[in-house]
This record gives structure tokens, C-alpha cells and sequence, in this order.
């Protein structure tokens, strides 16, 4: 009878242990954080729903670990997006302080996740912004090219996890082509995960469109503002207007685009000490195996230059470059297009070395300042006074 119910006992703690277990963890992967508003006040919570039902993201500025029930305020989720084999799920946090730590789970019907944090953008001006730029963090196209691509972006992205900068600037050419059924989608946000510290803090990221995916996946999987994937957010209250633009759309001189844009800048530069720009494709090339974009050197750079852009950035040739501020001009002295302007210039840099196949940098301008073919991602320290440009290769990050 003893030796029974020790077996009975065995069997009941057994059980009790896998269900404790099955109800601990909640479904979800995959997080990401975005904006959509203020980054001071508002933030957005992205993962992807795996299973389980009635998610909720528990929040609050004090740290309880998962214990979800004691953190002050919820918010459930206000977006759901079946796209590229995944569920993702948003949940769009208002109301918040800047410059506030908040720390976060999501608790399903399955359990809780574990706990994140991230840091509000401060609204003071006078207080200075960490940005990591970079973009064409793309795997090699199938059957040829650079097998090291994957291990180069999740060095990159366990940089960011290193210098914990406010926020990331993404260029765009997330994946070479994605699809369910190749699944590059699903491992872009897998590596994404190192970009996180071990002591759970996140880095939110703003996305541009590249030529390696469509309007809709950024829309459908990062919650942008905007389903065309150009618009303006604010950072450090009137320090920097920063534009996300879309050079794989329209974007002639009567082009939605383009109009938004020039009314925009009319609207808000004079309010801000900074303003900054990113898109995919370069206005002048720094490899040879693509090709200028003279439409937007003809229609972006004039409007730039006419409301104190001052830093621009691009991606799409998979090599290094950082020029001197130039303008847009065609005569003497100019080359390509443009001329050195130490007074009225635009800083453009880039251009694209997040993983994708490294590319030499063999076109050179005379107001190139410098160039290479290396991995690398950018970071700034954006103040009042000074942007620092800084050239951070990512290869020896351990």
C-alpha cells in the first residue's frame, strides 16, 4: 500500500510540474518595439503570437520581474497581422513619461513572457541622443553569393545590444526574398532578439523600405505610421524632425511623396535644431555595380538644402561611405552633380553593411570624405551643439 501511494505521489508531483510549466510560459516570440507617435510618450509592443489567446502587456516604471499582476497599468492589443507565416500582434502604449524607464511582460492564456524594459525618449533638447544607423542586413541570394551573412548580422545586431543607443535606424533590405515558405522573415526576427541585453532591455527600431521587400511587410510586421512607408517623428522634443522616406515608390516632383515632404519641411524644420533623413537607394553610388537615382538628387536634394537637412541616410550598395555636406550643383567645380559646401551641405552617409554581401567601395567623388568595403553600422551622438558621426565595425563583437 506504501510503495502505491509513493508511485501515486511521484505521478501527481510529476503532472503538477509539466502543468506549472505548460502555464508559465506565455506563447509569444519575436518582440520588437516601434513607434507610431511621440517617441517620448507613446511606444509601440510587437511579437509574434504562437499560440494561446487574450494576450496582455503588463506594464509600469518599476521593475517586478514577471510578476504581472503587480505592475500598475495593462494594455491589450490594439493590431493582429497574419503575415509571412507569423501572427503578429501590437500593442500600442500612450500616456507615458519621457525619459522613464518601463519594464513589461505579456501574459496570455499560457503564461507570462519574460520581462523587457525599455527608456522613453527624453523631450528635453538640451539632453543628447545615442542613434545606431545602418541598413542591408539581407542574407546572400540562394545558391551564390557570401555565406558569412547571417553570422555578420547577428554581430551587428549584438552590437546595438553593446552600445544601447536610444534607437535604431533601419535602411531597409531586411531579407533577400520573403516568403513563407523560405522562412528569412521568421530568422530576421530571430536574430533581431540578440539586439536585446541580458538584463532584458530593448532598443526600439524605424524602418525604411528597401528593393528587397514590399510596403506591406514593414507595415504589416513593424506597425509604421504610415502603409507607404514614409513619415516624420520627433525626438528629443524640438532637437531632431527625422523622415523616413520611400525611394521604392513615386517619387516624382507631383508625387504624394514628395509633396507631403515639401509641405512637411515647410511646416516643421524652423522648429527643430536637427533635421534628418534616411531612404534605401544613394543619390550618387559609391559601388559600380548600381546606378545613381538622379530623381531624387533632382527633387530631394534641392528641398534638403532649402530647409537645413543637414544628415541623410542611405543604404542599397553594401559598402562604407561618409561624405563631406554638398549641394546640388552642376557647374564649375562640381562633381557629379554636386559640390562641397562646408556652410549650407548636406552630410550624406551609408551605405548598407548589416550582413548583406560586402561590396568594395570603387566610386569616389572629390566631396567623398570617406569610404571602404567592410562590416559596419553607424552611431551618433546628436546634441544641440554637434552631431558625432561614428564608423562602428561589429566583426570582433565578442
Amino acid at each position: 500500500m506504501n510503495s502505491i501511494c509513493r508511485k501515486l505521489t511521484c505521478i501527481f508531483l510529476h503532472c503538477t510540474l509539466i502543468l506549472f510549466y505548460s502555464e508559465s510560459q506565455a506563447a509569444t516570440e519575436k518582440y520588437r518595439l516601434t513607434y507610431r507617435d511621440d517617441p517620448s510618450t507613446t511606444i509601440t509592443v510587437g511579437w509574434v503570437q504562437t499560440s494561446g489567446s487574450n494576450p496582455v502587456v503588463y506594464y509600469g516604471d518599476v521593475d517586478h520581474g514577471t510578476d504581472w499582476d503587480k505592475y500598475p497599468f495593462q494594455k491589450t492589443v490594439d493590431r493582429v497581422e497574419k503575415h509571412q507565416g507569423m501572427k503578429h500582434n501590437f500593442a500600442r502604449l500612450t500616456g507615458l513619461i519621457p525619459n522613464t524607464e518601463y519594464y513589461f511582460v505579456i501574459k496570455d492564456s499560457e503564461g507570462s513572457s519574460v520581462r523587457f524594459w525599455f527608456k522613453t525618449i527624453t523631450d528635453n533638447p538640451k539632453d543628447t541622443l545615442s542613434i545606431i544607423t545602418g541598413g542591408d542586413s539581407r542574407t546572400a541570394a540562394p545558391l551564390f553569393g557570401d555565406s558569412g551573412c547571417r553570422e555578420r548580422r547577428q554581430n551587428a545586431n549584438r552590437m546595438v545590444s553593446k552600445l544601447r543607443p536610444h534607437f535604431v535606424v533601419f535602411d531597409g533590405d531586411f531579407v533577400f526574398t520573403g516568403t513563407i515558405i523560405n522562412g528569412l522573415w521568421k530568422d530576421w526576427f530571430d536574430d533581431w532578439q540578440l539586439t536585446t541585453g541580458s538584463d532584458g532591455r530593448m532598443t526600439p527600431i524605424v524602418v525604411a523600405q528597401g528593393n528587397h521587400e514590399k510596403a506591406e511587410d514593414l507595415d504589416k510586421m513593424f506597425d509604421t505610421p504610415s502603409p507607404d512607408i514614409y513619415y516624420a517623428l520627433n525626438f528629443g522634443g524640438k532637437l531632431l524632425w527625422f523622415y523616413t522616406l520611400n525611394n521604392e515608390i513615386d517619387v516624382s516632383i507631383g508625387s504624394a511623396q514628395t509633396l507631403w515632404l515639401s509641405k512637411d519641411l515647410a511646416l516643421n524644420s524652423e522648429k527643430h535644431e536637427w533635421v534628418f533623413a534616411q531612404y534605401h537607394e544613394p543619390m550618387r553610388i559609391h559601388n559600380s555595380a548600381h546606378s545613381n537615382r538622379d530623381d531624387i538628387a533632382d527633387i530631394w536634394a534641392p528641398l534638403f538644402e532649402a530647409h537645413d537637412v543637414r544628415l541623410v541616410i542611405e543604404a542599397h550598395c553594401h559598402t562604407v561611405k561618409t561624405t563631406w555636406p554638398i549641394v546640388r550643383y552642376d557647374g564649375n567645380g562640381s562633381d557629379n552633380g554636386f559640390i562641397r559646401d562646408d556652410n549650407a551641405g548636406v552630410v550624406y552617409i551609408g551605405e548598407g553593411t548589416w550582413g548583406a554581401p560586402l561590396r568594395d567601395a570603387d566610386v569616389s567623388y572629390s566631396w567623398t570624405r570617406n569610404s571602404g568595403g567592410f562590416a559596419q553600422i553607424k552611431w551618433l551622438f546628436v546634441s544641440e551643439q554637434r552631431v558625432e558621426i561614428r564608423t562602428v565595425k561589429y566583426d570582433n563583437v565578442e
